[in-house]
């Protein structure tokens, strides 16, 4: 709460400003505002639990369409949209590039039991990347560190978009690695 209400309005101060203009921040013009545009991701948890209590849980298609995002959608038929433009379309927003953040993705995936399999999930394979960031293995920390880095991005969502960056990423570092490897096989400097 002290985050949200202190800290915040002076991340959102230093959107527009720099630090020479600390001397002109003030509470009340930065003050905060849960009607902000920097609030849409937890809006959308709220709208995904409303809209899948109205509707259905997808029982995983969202996830495994964001898994499988290198199919196309003409060879794929029935490949979900992205989860927060089905929410948005659901409540008739003119606006549907919306985010939607893991815990909003997990809910529509399968509910209340969706958000706490896949947390604790998602708890396992952070505390591994933590423990290959922390290892030896350059290989490893490489892995890690592409993972770690982009769960921000992920985290706050859309997982459809992200986790093709993130495995774009991750193939582009395993063909490093790859092209590496032959070349010590081969000598070629």
């Amino acid at each position: 709460l002290f985050s949200l209400c202190a800290i915040f309005p002076l991340f959102n101060f230093f959107k527009y400003n720099t630090i020479f203009d600390i001397s002109n921040f003030n509470y009340e013009s930065y003050s905060f505002n849960y009607n902000s545009v920097d609030f849409d991701a937890y809006q959308m948890l709220l709208e995904a639990i409303k809209f899948t209590d109205a509707t259905e849980i997808k029982y995983g298609s969202n996830i495994i369409t964001s898994i499988l995002f290198f199919i196309p959608r003409s060879i794929w038929k029935s490949k979900m949209e992205l989860s927060g433009a089905i929410i948005a379309n659901y409540y008739g927003a003119a606006f549907t590039n919306l985010s939607c953040p893991y815990v909003a993705e997990f809910y529509v995936a399968f509910g209340s039991f969706g958000v706490m399999f896949f947390s604790v999930l998602l708890g396992f394979i952070i505390k591994k990347l933590d423990n290959w960031f922390s290892g030896y293995s350059i290989k490893k920390i490489g892995y890690s560190s592409i993972a770690l880095g982009i769960s921000i991005y992920w985290f706050r969502g859309s997982m459809l978009p992200t986790n093709a960056y993130l495995f774009a990423l991750l193939i582009s570092y395993f063909l490093l690695l790859f092209v590496l490897n032959i070349t010590r096989k081969t000598k070629i400097k």
